[in-house]
């Protein structure tokens, strides 16, 4: 065929191997193939560089990056995700995707639909169309996409997710088929697969585990294709990360979470999160904690995740704990409500430590010193906060009770 940007992106991908590792039989049994990913030490370390040598040298020259500047960015994308690899504290730098916007996730969960959006393609001759429909409703926006008068990625993409949105998988597929039709390599059916297959996690009524199990597992696999075609790119990285936990694969969710976490500061939150839901199945308390530490300051999840901290450090239950979960929680804004319940239960579970282990007059939790005299006072102020706080008649009468009980002896 002669010189051609695939035959060029075939050389470097090549030359990237022979540079990296002892490539032997490049020449005879590996001429046109590389060897076994499990027998190549720096592919088994850095699988994303693995994914991205496979594909410059994919023996079809279509399933090759398109251009040199695709392959450039993927390699910038790889090189960060290597050279994080050997850190062991979260990201603190971002990127810039050319394909992706940043995640939206600021709590302990993750969704479909906070998993990071898709660029426009500013190129699109119906961008600007498609950007000025009404998108509140899926079923109008879908009844309006109808109407285009050319059937663009663009277009296809907002009848997909118009289709993930409202539970209609003909749309989503007749969208994927219009993408594959157009260009049979557009990773973004894949992704819009996958999100289609997040999407029906815990549809089932009554809850089925076993069909969320499912969902999990079509999801991994059409996101691994997304996964594998853009080997820099981050997002991919926690979708799968996300199907993996769903489908029971705990051990890789965790792997792809740390990737992550590790590489791009914009995902440190959602993958921190990830991996205290890992951690914490597993029963692995201490590394869910060190997750939710990970969480900055800066961002808008920092106050949910100190407050999950103080919840997990409380369920634990020593006063060691107890003294760290009500300082986790101190510079919080929390409800005056959900202050006094949370101090109610710390103080309750103080109070039975210090009646099984003895008083510690010279440690506090907040301003409270653990004796049982003090203890009691703040217990019985908090219930009787509690109680005049609960619109219930009952309840409340059952906060005084217990105020009334917990109450230290006196004269009065």
């Amino acid at each position: 065929m002669g010189p051609s940007v695939a035959s060029d992106i075939y050389t470097v991908g090549r030359t990237l191997a022979v540079l990296t590792f002892e490539f032997r039989g490049y020449q005879s049994e590996y001429v046109d193939s590389l060897p076994p990913m499990s027998q190549v030490p720096p592919f088994v370390e850095h699988d994303a560089f693995y994914r991205l040598v496979a594909r410059c040298c994919a023996p079809d020259p279509n399933d090759r990056f398109l251009t040199v500047e695709d392959l450039r960015t993927q390699m910038v994308g790889v090189l960060r995700q290597v050279v994080a690899a050997g850190s062991d504290h979260p990201a603190t730098l971002s990127s810039h995707s050319p394909v992706f916007d940043p995640p939206v996730s600021t709590t302990e969960t993750l969704a479909w639909w906070e998993l990071p959006e898709l660029k426009h393609d500013d190129a699109d001759p119906m961008l600007d169309w498609v950007a000025n429909l009404p998108t509140s409703d899926p079923v109008a926006l879908h009844a309006a996409l109808q109407g285009a008068s050319e059937r663009t990625p663009e277009v296809l993409l907002a009848q997909a997710r118009a289709g993930i949105r409202v539970g209609q998988q003909t749309w989503v597929e007749d969208a994927v088929r219009g993408l594959l039709a157009e260009d049979p390599w557009d990773w973004r059916a894949s992704w819009m697969r996958g999100l289609w297959a997040l999407s029906r996690v815990g549809t089932a009524q009554p809850t089925d585990h076993d069909a969320d199990r499912a969902a999990g597992h079509a999801a991994a696999s059409h996101l691994a294709v997304v996964r594998d075609a853009l080997p820099g790119e981050i997002a991919p990285r926690l979708a799968l990360a996300l199907a993996s936990e769903i489908g029971g694969y705990a051990k890789a969710a965790e792997l792809d979470y740390d990737r992550a976490w590790r590489t791009d500061a914009a995902y440190v939150a959602p993958a921190a999160f990830g991996l205290y839901r890992v951690r914490l199945g597993r029963g692995d308390v201490d590394g869910a904690i060190t997750a939710l530490d990970s969480v900055p300051p800066g961002s808008r999840a920092h106050p949910r995740a100190r407050w999950l901290r103080a919840e997990l450090l409380r369920r634990r239950g020593g006063l060691a704990d107890l003294r760290e979960s009500v300082h986790s929680v101190s510079r919080l804004t929390l409800d005056p409500r959900q202050r006094a319940h949370f101090s109610a239960g710390v103080y309750e579970q103080a109070l039975e430590q210090v009646r099984e282990h003895g008083e510690r007059p010279d440690w506090r939790l907040g301003e409270v010193r653990l004796t049982r005299d003090a203890l009691r006072r703040a217990l019985e102020q908090e219930y009787r906060f509690l109680a005049d706080y609960t619109p219930d008649p009952a309840e409340r009468a059952a906060l005084i009770d217990r105020a009334n009980a917990v109450r230290p002896w006196s004269w009065t």
